[in-house]
């Protein structure tokens, strides 16, 4: 991940390996970053924060306004 950067989406492949992941900065602007490994570290602390303009879809992904 980058600085200033929330975690869209996990772009999964052929198999169901992860490919990309889909990232938005802080100007609202998304990239796709493809991945050959991914560490996914989750904790408890501002679990609840998302960016100005961003809501949660009914499977918990961040979606644009």
């Amino acid at each position: 991940m980058r600085p200033e950067h929330t975690l869209l989406r996990i772009v999964r492949g052929k198999g169901g390996t992860v490919e990309a992941i889909e990232v938005a900065d802080a100007s609202r602007r998304v990239q796709r970053i493809a991945t050959p490994r991914l560490v996914l570290a989750c904790g408890a602390v501002e679990t609840t924060r998302r960016p100005a303009g961003f809501t949660l879809d009914n499977t918990g992904l961040c979606q644009l306004d």
